[in-house]
């Protein structure tokens, strides 16, 4: 199979924009040749809207398209929709800016099998990275998974956030809210491939995003599905009771180093039965 039947579609706005260098990197490396980014942000005088840019030029990648709006899980997803109509023929990674995908075996094999028998998407969950002692570093040059030791569960454990995330999606099927899902999609069963969505959310910038997020409800002038709003206060109050970053010992967590391979975390099978419970928000 070509490569160039495998697209990444991306919008980038919400996280932390210097992870889109090492982002595409990432999936260069998984052979991915044709990238759909889509710059999402209020304003043109937000830094971001000119980073996204530069970061996309400097690896020779134009941006696909640019929207000017406040954040809406609808409109993303709208957005998401508009770049796979591009080639609703061929395969789609969609991923989060935050989000790297770790696969089992070559991307083309699985879409290989997902074709022969009929799926149009493969599924997987969260697992989170974070700094080594549970800060919340930077976004530096250099290896991304080292700057980001840890592994484990912290948007499903902690946060109680919905942690399955549809990862290689055929361009017909119709995603969910944040591509958690493919309501009336045929999934290759879980048995056959579960994708490991390494989580890079926990950076430097994350806890003022969070907070602004409060700020911004308390005012009236973001209206997010309540979920968001508890798991946000979820999330800070426990930040804030361990000093400012996030217990490394806690065994919820299931923290353990790991690198950039599949057969890296020890955990992952617990981590990949938990958010199984999850599996009836899908519909």
């Amino acid at each position: 199979m070509s490569k160039s039947r495998i697209h990444l579609v991306c919008v980038i706005g919400g996280s932390e924009v210097a992870l889109l260098p090492h982002q595409i990197e990432h999936y260069r490396s998984l052979g991915i040749e044709s990238f759909f980014l889509i710059r999402h942000t209020e304003s043109t005088a937000d830094a971001a809207f000119h980073a996204v840019e530069a970061y996309a030029a400097a690896a020779g990648i134009s941006i696909f398209h640019s929207h000017l709006s406040p954040w809406e899980d609808a409109i993303n997803q709208r957005l998401v929709r508009y770049a796979m109509d591009e080639n609703p023929d061929d395969w789609h990674v969609v991923v989060d800016s935050d989000e790297f995908q770790v696969y089992d075996r070559p991307l083309d094999e699985l879409v290989d099998h997902c074709d022969r028998h009929g799926y149009d998407h493969v599924m997987g969950c969260l697992l989170d990275r974070i700094g080594p002692d549970g800060s919340f570093p930077g976004v530096r040059d250099g290896s991304i998974w080292k700057q980001f030791p840890l592994a484990g569960s912290i948007s499903a454990a902690l946060v109680r956030a919905l942690p399955l995330k549809a990862v290689l999606v055929h361009g017909r099927a119709q995603l969910l809210y944040g591509q958690h899902g493919v309501p009336d999609g045929r999934p290759m069963p879980r048995e056959q491939a579960y994708v490991q969505v390494h989580h890079f959310k926990w950076t430097r910038t994350s806890l003022g995003q969070l907070r602004r997020r409060i700020e911004r409800y308390e005012a009236g002038t973001w209206h997010p599905h309540p979920a968001v709003i508890r798991e946000t206060r979820r999330f800070l109050r426990h930040v804030d009771e361990q000093g400012g970053r996030i217990d490394v010992a806690d065994p919820r967590l299931k923290l353990h180093p790991a690198g950039c391979r599949f057969s890296d975390y020890p955990y992952w099978a617990e981590v990949a039965d938990e958010a199984q419970g999850w599996r009836w928000t899908l519909r």
